[in-house]
C-alpha cells in the first residue's frame, strides 16, 4: 500500500512547480488509488500550473501494481475492474450520477463533474486517487505511454468523429468547410469565435464537443488497437514540469509530451 508519493505541485503563486513528497491518504468511499506510470501534458495544464496548491495532470495511465480501493468499490465491478488492473483516467474525472445531465446519459456535462488537476489533485505524481467510475480499462496490446493522452486528447478527437454521422467514404479535414459542412469545436471552454453569415447560404453549421466518458475512452483505445494507431510521444522525467509548461506555452513540442514517473533527471 502506498504511504507517500512524489508530486509536482505549485507551492505558492508565481513560484512555478516543485517536486514534493506528500503523504498518500487512503481513497475516500467510491474512489480508487492508481500507481501512475505515465501522465500526459495538455495545454489546459498551463492554467493549473499557476494555481497555488495544485498538482496538474488529467491524462493519467497507471500500471495498477499498488492500486487501492476505497469503501464501497467492489473488487470485481462493471468491466471486471480489479486491484492491479491497468487503467486510464482523463479530463472526465467522475460525475454526481443524479443530476439531469447524468440521468440522461450526458455525464461529461454534469455541473458537478470532477476534473483531475482542478477539482482534485492531478496525475503529475507517482500516485493519484480518482472516482472508480472515471477509470477506463487499458486493453491488452497497448501500454501506458500509448494510452495516457487517450483520456483527454485522444477521446476528445475520437468522439466527435463517432457522432458526426460520416459515411464510410466521407472525408474529414482539420479545418475547411464546403457546402453543408460542419465545423466542430473541441476542447475549448472559453473565449469567442467570429462567425460569417455566409454559413447560412452554404448550409453550414457549427457545433461543439467537450470530452468523453470512461466508456468513450475505452472505445477510443479499442479503435487505436484495432487499426494500429499509436501515440508518438516525447518522454520526460516528472521533475521537468516547468520545462514542459514552457514548451507547451511556446507551442514548441512536435510530439505529445508524456511524463515517465519512473525516471529522474
Amino acid at each position: 500500500m502506498t504511504t507517500s508519493a512524489a508530486v509536482m505541485r505549485v507551492s505558492a503563486a508565481g513560484t512555478g512547480l516543485a517536486l514534493e513528497t506528500v503523504p498518500a491518504a487512503a481513497p475516500e468511499p467510491g474512489w480508487v488509488r492508481i500507481s501512475v506510470a505515465a501522465s500526459g501534458v495538455c495545454h489546459a495544464d498551463i492554467g493549473t500550473a499557476r494555481t497555488p496548491g495544485a498538482t496538474p495532470g488529467h491524462e493519467i495511465a497507471g500500471a495498477g501494481a499498488d492500486a487501492e480501493l476505497g469503501d464501497g468499490v467492489a473488487r470485481r465491478r462493471v468491466g471486471d475492474w480489479r486491484v492491479g488492473d491497468p487503467g486510464v483516467a482523463g479530463w472526465f474525472g467522475g460525475s454526481c450520477r443524479h443530476c439531469a445531465s447524468c440521468r440522461r446519459g450526458g455525464i461529461v456535462h454534469c455541473p458537478d463533474r470532477k476534473i483531475p488537476g482542478l477539482s482534485c489533485p492531478g496525475g503529475w505524481a507517482e500516485s493519484v486517487t480518482v472516482p472508480a467510475d472515471a477509470l477506463a480499462h487499458i486493453p491488452d496490446g497497448l501500454d501506458v505511454f500509448d494510452t495516457a493522452p487517450m483520456g483527454c486528447a485522444g477521446v476528445t478527437t475520437f468522439n466527435p468523429l463517432c457522432h458526426a454521422r460520416l459515411p464510410v467514404w466521407g472525408r474529414v479535414a482539420v479545418f475547411g468547410l464546403r457546402p453543408h459542412g460542419r465545423l466542430t469545436l473541441i476542447g475549448v471552454d472559453g473565449g469567442c469565435i467570429h462567425v460569417l453569415a455566409g454559413l447560412v447560404m452554404n448550409g453550414q453549421s457549427i457545433g461543439g464537443h467537450l470530452t468523453g466518458s470512461a466508456q468513450d475512452t475505452e472505445d477510443a483505445m479499442a479503435f487505436a488497437l484495432t487499426y494500429g494507431i499509436r501515440l508518438v510521444a516525447e518522454r520526460l522525467p516528472l521533475e521537468y514540469g516547468n520545462e514542459a509548461i514552457g514548451l507547451i506555452r511556446s507551442v514548441a513540442p512536435r510530439f505529445r509530451l508524456v511524463f515517465d514517473t519512473t525516471t529522474t533527471r
